[in-house]
């Protein structure tokens, strides 16, 4: 969808998919004006994609969407520049994006050296495909709000500490929906802290204990 444009597909969005959500983006365009042509024709046709790919309409297009966005474009389109970012401002200037979204895409783009969603997550090598994409969603959604360290944080939690431990006590496992005797074991799992002090005349480490018990 990102490698070729075909202005007859974003015409038959607009036309049969969401005509009053096209008309409402042309109209913040009209009242932008920095938008050249070529960055509102652009614009549109990002909108399009996103819901031809996800379905809905130009008012269900999320944050996330346009982040999975900018990545899939980055990879296969060299150049950015303006013309290729303008659909998220465009989106944000009509409303579409709650209030405590990001007015650019600086907000992901600005910051070096650190990991995509997709990175953060891809790190711990999840089996289970359909679970780490929920992960990578839902991350996502929450990057807007968040700070660097937080999205970090609440990757570590969700795809390490939850489910690649899942994983790794419960090969194969596949879904969500966990037995209480899974559930009841990754709680108990997940209160027991492993210290790393070692004994200095035996070498050996100091035993397991309850989180938040005094050594």
């Amino acid at each position: 969808m990102m490698t070729r444009q075909s202005p007859r597909f974003q015409a038959a969005m607009e036309r049969s998919r969401d005509p009053d959500g096209f008309a409402r983006l042309r109209s913040c365009c009209a009242d932008n004006p920095g938008a050249a042509p070529l960055m509102t024709r652009l614009a549109l046709y990002r909108a399009a994609t996103i819901m031809a790919c996800k379905g809905g309409l130009v008012t269900d297009i999320a944050v996330g969407d346009c982040v999975e966005l900018l990545d899939t474009q980055s990879q296969v389109q060299a150049k950015g520049g303006t013309c290729k970012t303008y659909f998220y401002q465009l989106l944000h200037d009509a409303q579409i994006f709650p209030p405590e979204a990001p007015a650019t895409v600086r907000a992901f783009r600005s910051s070096t050296g650190q990991l995509s969603v997709e990175e953060l997550v891809d790190r711990y090598h999840l089996a289970c495909r359909p679970i780490r994409d929920l992960i990578v969603e839902y991350l996502r959604e929450r990057q807007p709000v968040v700070d660097y360290t937080t999205l970090n944080d609440l990757a570590s939690h969700l795809a390490n500490s939850f489910w690649r431990d899942l994983e790794c006590h419960h090969p194969g496992i596949d879904s969500l929906n966990l037995t209480s005797d899974v559930t009841h074991a990754w709680k108990q799992r997940n209160r027991i802290k492993t210290t790393t002090t070692v004994d200095p005349q035996t070498g050996s480490r100091r035993p397991s204990r309850p989180r938040g018990s005094t050594p």
